[in-house]
C-alpha cells in the first residue's frame, strides 16, 4: 500500500524549482492542437523595452492580513517582468511615476520609443495623452479583451500565471511589500522559455549559471516568439 500526503505549498514549490531547469523546458511537452484568435497584431518589439504591457496586481496576504497592490511590467521581447509597489493611492499620478520608472529599468534603448499595452482603467485612459510620457517617447495603448483578440494580452496574462506561484511563495514568506517584489522578480526573470533562455539571460547577455558571456540570435528569437504568439 502507498500513503499520498499533500504538503502545503509544495507543488509550487517544485514547479518553481522545475521551472529553472534548461532541461525541463526543452523536455516540456507542448500541446499539439492550437487555436488562432482573430486581429491579432504584433508590435514586433526591436528591442527591450521597446513593447510593454502595464497592469496592476492586488493579492491578499494571509501573513499581513492586508490587501497588497502592485504595479507589474513586463517586456514582450524578453518576458523580463518587474513587480513594483503600489505606494499610496493608485491614482493616475503614481501610475505615471511608476510606469516611468518600470520603464527605466529594462529600457536598453534609452533614446528609443516605448508602446505600453494596458486595459482601459481609468488611471490607464488618462495617461494616453500625458505630456511626461510622450516628453519620454512612450505611447499608451489601451487594449479591449472583450474582442476575442490576442492584441498582445496573452503575453500579459502568460507571464502573470508563471509569476503568480512565486508571488503566493512570497506573500506566505514575508509581509515587506518590496522584499516580496524583488524576490518574486529575481526568481521569475531566471524562469527558461522553450526556446532556451530566461528573461535575465536576455536583459544582461550572460549565462545565469555560469556567468559567462551568451551569443543570442536575436532574429531567430523574434521569429520563433513571433510565431508562439500567433497560435
Amino acid at each position: 500500500a502507498k500513503a499520498c500526503m499533500e504538503v502545503p505549498l509544495i507543488r509550487d514549490a517544485i514547479k518553481a524549482i522545475t521551472s529553472k531547469c534548461r532541461n525541463c523546458s526543452f523536455l516540456r511537452n507542448v500541446p499539439n492542437i492550437a487555436t488562432q484568435l482573430k486581429e491579432y497584431n504584433d508590435f514586433n518589439p526591436k528591442f527591450a523595452g521597446n513593447v510593454v504591457s502595464w497592469d496592476q496586481l492586488t493579492r491578499h496576504s494571509e501573513k499581513a492580513n492586508k490587501e497588497m497592490k502592485f504595479w507589474l511590467l513586463v517586456d514582450h521581447l524578453t518576458s523580463f517582468a518587474k513587480l513594483i509597489p503600489v505606494e499610496g493611492r493608485s491614482n493616475t499620478e503614481n501610475n505615471r511615476k511608476a510606469l516611468l520608472r518600470a520603464i527605466g529599468s529594462v529600457k536598453s534603448v534609452p533614446e528609443g520609443n516605448t508602446k505600453v499595452i494596458t486595459d482601459g482603467a481609468t488611471i490607464n485612459a488618462s495617461l494616453i495623452n500625458d505630456f511626461e510620457l510622450k516628453s519620454n517617447n512612450i505611447e499608451v495603448i489601451i487594449t479591449d479583451q472583450l474582442t476575442r483578440s490576442k492584441n498582445n494580452i496573452a503575453v500579459l496574462d502568460s507571464r502573470t500565471q508563471k509569476l503568480t506561484k512565486f508571488l503566493v511563495l512570497a506573500l506566505n514568506e514575508w509581509t515587506d511589500p518590496w522584499q516580496i517584489a524583488e524576490k518574486v522578480n529575481f526568481d521569475h526573470n531566471k524562469l527558461r522559455s522553450p526556446h532556451g533562455y530566461s528573461p535575465q539571460e536576455l536583459m544582461s547577455g550572460k549565462c545565469q549559471s555560469k556567468g559567462e558571456d551568451i551569443q543570442i540570435n536575436w532574429n531567430s528569437l523574434k521569429d520563433r516568439i513571433k510565431t508562439a504568439r500567433a497560435i
